[in-house]
C-alpha cells in the first residue's frame, strides 16, 4: 500500500511563516488506520519543509519527495520499484513537533504570522545537534537512506599548503549488494570556544556514487572560514586558538569518524590526534 500525504498550499508559502508542522488531521488519521491493518505500507510525503509524523514508528518506509513538480510521479515510481535510489539528503532538521523549535517561543509576538529570529544562530541543526536536544529530533539535518550500504574508514588529517588549510581524508566503501550513493559530510566543532557558537557546523560535503564492493578515498581541503566565527564587535570573521574536532559522517547527528586538531597562533599544529569514531549524538 502506498499512501500519499502532504502539506497544503496555505502551508507552503513564501509570503509568511508557518505556524505549525502538522499535516491535515485527516491525513494523519488515514495513515494511522492503514498502519493498524498492514505492515506493507509506504508513506510518500510531499511538502516544502518539515512536517510532524506522529505515525513514524508504525510505518516501515517513508519517502520524502518534497515538491517534485510535474515529473515527480515518474520519479517517485522509479524509486519505489528500485529503478532509482532515493539519493537525496535532508537540508533541514525535522523536529518532533513545533513546540521544540527555538523560534516557537517568539513566533507571532507582534501579532503577525512571522518569526522574529530571536533565537539568533540557534537555528536547525546548529541548535538540535547540541547535547540535550537530540531527543527532540525526528530526522536530523543531512539524513537520508540509500538502497546500498556504506562504511567509513581510515580517517587522516594532514597539514596543507597554508597554516589553516588541513587536508581531511577518509575511505568510503560500498558494502551493499547494489550500486548507490552517499552524501558524506564534514562538521567542525570548537571544543572550548571563548564565545557561544553552534555545537557543530557543516563545512564540507560530497556526493559519492559507488558500485558494490567499490572503495574510494574522499578528501577535503579546509580553510580559515571552516574554523571561524563572526565577531560582531570587530565586524569580521575570527579564528580562536584552541582545539577543534573534525567529524565525518552521514548527518549532523551521525558522526562516523572524528579527529582533533589544535590551532595555536599563528599556525595549525602539525601533530594531529586521531580518536575512535564518535558515538551517535555524543558530546
Amino acid at each position: 500500500v502506498v499512501v500519499f500525504v502532504g502539506s497544503t498550499e496555505a502551508d507552503d508559502c513564501e509570503g509568511y511563516d508557518r505556524d505549525g508542522l502538522d499535516l491535515p488531521t485527516a491525513q494523519d488519521a488515514l495513515v494511522d488506520a492503514i498502519a493498524r491493518v498492514t505492515r506493507d505500507l509506504v508513506v510518500v510525503v510531499q511538502s516544502g519543509g518539515p512536517v510532524a509524523m506522529p505515525w513514524v514508528h508504525d510505518v516501515p518506509a517513508i519517502l520524502q519527495m518534497h515538491l517534485a513538480g510535474e515529473a515527480g510521479g515518474a520519479a517517485c515510481a522509479d524509486v519505489l520499484v528500485g529503478d532509482a535510489e532515493p539519493g537525496g539528503r535532508l537540508a533541514e532538521t525535522y523536529p518532533l513537533s513545533v513546540d521544540v523549535v527555538p523560534s516557537a517561543a517568539s513566533f507571532g509576538v507582534d501579532g503577525a504570522r512571522q518569526a522574529v529570529y530571536a533565537e539568533k544562530w540557534r537555528v536547525g541543526y546548529r541548535h538540535f545537534s547540541a547535547p540535550g536536544f537530540g531527543q527532540d529530533v525526528l530526522f536530523p539535518f543531512g539524513h537520508g537512506l540509500s538502497y546500498a550500504a556504506f562504511s567509513y574508514e581510515d580517517l587522516s588529517v594532514e597539514a596543507g599548503a597554508g597554516p589553516l588549510e588541513p587536508v581531511v581524508s577518509f575511505t568510503l566503501a560500498n558494502v551493499g549488494a547494489r550500486a548507490g550513493s552517499d552524501v558524506v559530510q564534514l562538521y567542525v566543532r570548537a571544543l572550548n570556544p571563548p564565545k557561544p557558537r553552534p555545537f557543530v557546523e557543516l563545512r564540507r560535503f560530497s556526493k559519492i556514487v559507488l558500485r558494490p564492493g567499490e572503495r574510494r578515498s574522499v578528501s577535503w581541503t579546509l580553510d580559515r572560514r571552516c574554523f571561524a566565527r563572526f565577531d560582531a564587535a570587530a565586524d569580521d570573521w575570527r579564528v580562536d586558538a584552541g582545539a577543534y574536532e573534525l567529524r565525518v559522517g552521514a548527518s549532523a547527528a551521525e558522526p562516523k569518524l572524528a579527529a582533533r586538531v589544535t590551532i595555536a597562533p599563528p599556525e595549525l599544529a602539525k601533530t594531529v590526534t586521531i580518536r575512535e569514531p564518535a558515538s551517535r549524538g555524543g558530546p
